[in-house]
């Protein structure tokens, strides 16, 4: 999988929930388009392109902008010393998720399974 495949994956998985709400009040071409996107992403194909025809940008321009400044400087996040963080269940994407200790696990909402511990 190369770089942008992954990082629109991560994307993808990381706001999965809110782009479900927003294409609900959406035409059904839309909602489709969205089903075949996750059905696609957990079956790890290629979906960049497909995720750009849904939000009408190419898969770079998606990717540019997830990397400019507003999204923050590496490592100058909120994050805290007693937090745990959780990754792809299959390494497919850059997706983490922190819990507090001993928390529930988060749940990778393409594939509907259990994040695994960092």
């Amino acid at each position: 999988m190369d770089g942008v495949e992954r990082e629109v994956l991560t994307m993808l998985c990381e706001g999965l929930p809110e782009l479900r709400r927003e294409c609900a009040g959406l035409p059904t071409d839309h909602k489709a388009l969205l089903d075949h996107i996750e059905a696609e992403a957990a079956s790890r194909r290629p979906v960049a392109g497909l995720v750009a025809q849904l939000v009408g940008y190419s898969p770079a321009d998606i990717v540019e902008a997830r990397r400019g400044p507003a999204t923050g400087l590496p490592g100058a996040g909120g994050g805290r010393a007693d937090d745990e963080v959780f990754g792809c269940p299959d390494d497919s994407c850059n997706h983490r998720a922190r819990t507090v200790p001993a928390g529930e696990p988060p749940w990778c909402a393409v594939l509907g399974q259990r994040m695994r511990r960092l």
